[in-house]
C-alpha cells in the first residue's frame, strides 16, 4: 500500500511539473525586483519559493532593505525619483502612501482587485491604502498599539484588565500602594512619532477624529480636547513612570521587562519579547489587551504601525507585478510571515487558523486589535502634520499651554500644512 502511494505521489509530482513547464512555455520569462523586509527568519524564502512554483515564468529578485524606516524611505526615494524601472514592487510604511502618490510613484490598483478580493483585509489597514478614493497599495501586515499588562499583579489584587483610563488609574494606585518600585503606567511620550500614535489613540478612544469627512483639519474640537485631557489626567494622577515625558519605546520596554510597570502602552508585537526569559525578568507574566477608552460607550481603537505593499509607477511588468502583490498579501504568504516573522496578519480570518494558533498563541488572540486598527491622518506632508501634533501634546503635558490654546495653535498650523 505504501509503495503504491509512493508511486502515485511521484507520478502526481511529475505531472504537476509537466503542467508547470507547459504553462511556463505559454509565457515569456519575466524577472521582477521586490524591495522588501529584511531578516524574516525564512519567511522571504518560503514565500518566494511558493510564488515561483505557482508562476514558473516569473523570477523574483529580492532586495532586503534596512530595518529602519528612515533608511528605507531614503533608499526607495532615490530609486523612484530617478524613475528607475528596475524596481517593480516595494513595501510602504503605513504613513507614506499619500506622499508617494503625490509624487507619482505608486501605480493605481483599482482595476486589478475586485471588491471580493479586498473584503478579506482589515478595514482599517485597507483604508490607509486608499488616497482620494483610489487604491494604491495592499496591507502586508499590521502592528497595533496595545496595552501590555502584568497579569500576575492584576490577579493578586483582584482586577481585570482596565477597560477605561479611569479604571487604569484606580487600579494603578492600589497596586503602587502595595508593591515596591512598580509604577502604574508608561508609554513613549518623548516628543517623537510614537507620541503622535499615543495622542491619536487617546482621541479615537474618546470618540474623536482630527480630520473631517472631506479630509480637512479638524483638530479644534471637543473630542480632541477630551483625548488630550485624558493624557494629562494620567500624568497628574501620579501613576506614570518617572520621566515618562522623555521615554522612547525602548525605555518603556526596559521598565516593563524589569518588572517596574503594571501597564505599558506598546506595540502588540512586543508581547513575545515581554515573555521571553532572555529579555524579560517577568517572562510568562505579561498579557495583552485592547487600549482603554474614555468611557465604556466608546470603542477601543489602536494605531496601525504596519506596512503595505505597492507597485512602482515605473514598472515595465505591471501584469506580473500584480500577481506578485496578490500572492504576497495572500493567506498563505501572510501565514508564513506570521509564523516565521512574528508579523500580525492583515486578514482577520487568519486569527482562527489552527496552524497560527499552534505556532503563535499570543498572536492568535489579537483579532480585535487587527480589526480595530486605524491610520494616522493622511497627508503628503505627514512629518510636518505629526510634528505639530507632538508639539501641542507636549505643551499640554508639560503645562506650557492650556488644552484650548494648544489645540487652537495646532488647528492653525495644520490648516497651513494642508493648504500647501
Amino acid at each position: 500500500m505504501r509503495r503504491s502511494l509512493k508511486v502515485l505521489l511521484t507520478a502526481l509530482m511529475a505531472l504537476m511539473l509537466c503542467l508547470q513547464l507547459a504553462v511556463a512555455e505559454e509565457h515569456e520569462e519575466v524577472t521582477l525586483c521586490l524591495y522588501t523586509e529584511n531578516a524574516t527568519n525564512g519567511a522571504n524564502e518560503a514565500r518566494l519559493a511558493e510564488f515561483e512554483a505557482l508562476y514558473p515564468w516569473i523570477h523574483v529578485d529580492l532586495v532586503e532593505m534596512p530595518a529602519g524606516s528612515t533608511d528605507r524611505m531614503q533608499q526607495l526615494s532615490t530609486i523612484l525619483q530617478s524613475h528607475d524601472s528596475s524596481m517593480d514592487v516595494f513595501i510602504v510604511d503605513c504613513t507614506w502612501p499619500e506622499t508617494f502618490v503625490s509624487a507619482g510613484w505608486l501605480a493605481q490598483l483599482d482595476d486589478e482587485f475586485t471588491q471580493e478580493e479586498l473584503s478579506v483585509f482589515s478595514e482599517g489597514a485597507l483604508e490607509g491604502c486608499r488616497i482620494d478614493g483610489g487604491l494604491y497599495a495592499l496591507p502586508l501586515f499590521v502592528n497595533t498599539g496595545a496595552l501590555l499588562y502584568r497579569a500576575d499583579l492584576l490577579e493578586k489584587y483582584g482586577f481585570e484588565p482596565a477597560k477605561t483610563w479611569d479604571e487604569l488609574i484606580e487600579q494603578s494606585k492600589v497596586v503602587m500602594a502595595g508593591e515596591e518600585n512598580v509604577y502604574g503606567y508608561a508609554a513613549a511620550w518623548q516628543q517623537a512619532e510614537a507620541l503622535t500614535c499615543c495622542m491619536m489613540e487617546h482621541i479615537w478612544n474618546a470618540g474623536g477624529e482630527v480630520l473631517d469627512e472631506e479630509g480637512n483639519p479638524d483638530f479644534d474640537n471637543e473630542k480632541v480636547a477630551a483625548g488630550l485631557a485624558e493624557m494629562k489626567k494620567l500624568l497628574d494622577a501620579g501613576i506614570c513612570a518617572e520621566g515618562i515625558m522623555g521615554m522612547a519605546a525602548k525605555d518603556v520596554r526596559a521598565a516593563l521587562f524589569a518588572g517596574q510597570l503594571l501597564y505599558a502602552r506598546d506595540w502588540s508585537v512586543q508581547i513575545g519579547n515581554a515573555n521571553n526569559p532572555e529579555n524579560s525578568s517577568v517572562a510568562g507574566l505579561v498579557k495583552l489587551a485592547p487600549l482603554p477608552t474614555s468611557g465604556e460607550e466608546y470603542t477601543s481603537y489602536n494605531c496601525n504601525g504596519g506596512w503595505n505593499i505597492g507597485i512602482s509607477a515605473f514598472t515595465e511588468h505591471k501584469e506580473e507585478a500584480v500577481l506578485l502583490v496578490k500572492y504576497w498579501t495572500s493567506e498563505s504568504a501572510m501565514l508564513y510571515n506570521a509564523i516565521l516573522n512574528d508579523k500580525m496578519p492583515a486578514r482577520p480570518a487568519l486569527y482562527a487558523n489552527q496552524e497560527l494558533i499552534d505556532a503563535q498563541p499570543d498572536m492568535a488572540g489579537m483579532l480585535e486589535l487587527a480589526e480595530n486598527c486605524k491610520n494616522r491622518p493622511n497627508s503628503a506632508y505627514y512629518e510636518e502634520v505629526s510634528a505639530a501634533m507632538q508639539q501641542a501634546t507636549t505643551d499640554v503635558l508639560m503645562g506650557q499651554k492650556s488644552i484650548e490654546d494648544a489645540i487652537a495653535v495646532m488647528q492653525k498650523t495644520e490648516e497651513d500644512i494642508y493648504s500647501w
